[in-house]
């Protein structure tokens, strides 16, 4: 059973194989609109960035304006569009309507701001112009819109659900992680998480570097009550019938709970991990400025923004 967050039609995919190879598809304009749907800390994003090439392609952050993304889609003309976090302009009626623009299926799209401004004869942008740019929309959830808008996307786009298993999420962390110690933790308790992710790796080591126990924040994404009596009946060689009232007995849950808790256990690989082998890590610890180097980085940047030199945010 798919979760109500996904989309009709999509493809679920469950390793970072998978992912990759969509990624590259997009990187390699082979996909004219891709809309990627998972959940936050998995390194959809990072995965992109790590393969971008920024003479064709460029990253945006969902919380850019309606405005500042269509002035950015004539400086950035032709270019491949990663839109992170794409709910923030999605949720927008005006950025809603740039993106339908984006997504036409001719290779040649129109965009066009609806009023004339003064603020595009600053920028140095025109009213409408025609583009050829590609676009990757990427987010936690695509929910905002009417039906008519949502379903204009849907119809144009590769629609991907990226839902990691937790062996994958945790084979992903040991490509970059550090710390061991919170590594083995972690990988011990794979079968018993709610879900790991890249910020809960970084999160135990910055509370572990401040001196603060962090195995009770691991262990605070536990699976939940009826969660951990579906694992424990699956694994205990009852009959179907059998199960079920026994889940319904330890938990207060129907059947259809009991069914749609299995359903996701499965999809998350939370079923069948077998026995924990430990990764051995090989990853430095990244390198952090001093406080006092950051805010006289920082203060630099600001004063070689006022004398027109750089941009104060990364696109």
């Amino acid at each position: 059973m798919r979760s109500p967050e996904v989309p009709a039609g999509a493809k679920v995919i469950h390793t970072f194989a998978e992912y990759d190879q969509i990624c590259q598809a997009f990187l390699q304009g082979q996909i004219s609109t891709l809309l990627i749907i998972g959940r936050p800390g998995i390194g959809k994003t990072e995965i992109f960035r790590r393969n971008i090439d920024p003479d064709v392609a460029t990253i945006f952050r969902g919380h850019i304006t309606p405005f500042r993304f269509f002035c950015e889609c004539f400086s950035q003309l032709g270019k491949l569009i990663l839109l992170d976090d794409a709910e923030g302009l999605w949720g927008d009626r005006t950025g809603r309507r740039l993106i339908r623009a984006l997504s036409e299926v001719s290779s040649t799209k129109r965009l066009a701001w609806a009023t004339t401004s003064k603020l595009l004869e600053r920028e140095q942008v025109p009213q409408a112009f025609d583009t050829q740019s590609r676009l990757c929309m990427i987010c936690n959830r695509f929910t905002s819109g009417s039906n008519a808008e949502t379903e204009a996307i849907l119809d144009r786009a590769v629609t991907v659900s990226f839902n990691p298993t937790v062996q994958e999420l945790y084979q992903w962390g040991a490509t970059w992680f550090w710390d061991q110690e919170i590594f083995d933790y972690i990988g011990e308790r794979l079968r018993f998480l709610a879900g790991i992710s890249g910020r809960m790796l970084v999160t135990a080591s910055q509370l572990k570097c401040s001196g603060i126990d962090w195995k009770p924040y691991v262990d605070e994404h536990a699976l939940d009550i009826s969660c951990l009596a579906v694992q424990e009946l699956e694994s205990s060689g009852m009959d179907a019938e059998r199960k079920i009232q026994n889940f319904i007995e330890r938990t207060g849950g129907s059947r259809a709970t009991y069914y749609r808790i299995r359903s996701r256990l499965a999809a998350t690989g939370q079923l069948d991990l077998g026995t924990f082998q430990p990764v051995k890590l090989v990853n430095d610890p990244p390198s952090t400025p001093s406080l006092i180097e950051t805010v006289r980085m920082s203060q630099q940047r600001v004063a070689d923004y006022r004398q027109g030199s750089v941009q104060l945010t990364k696109r």
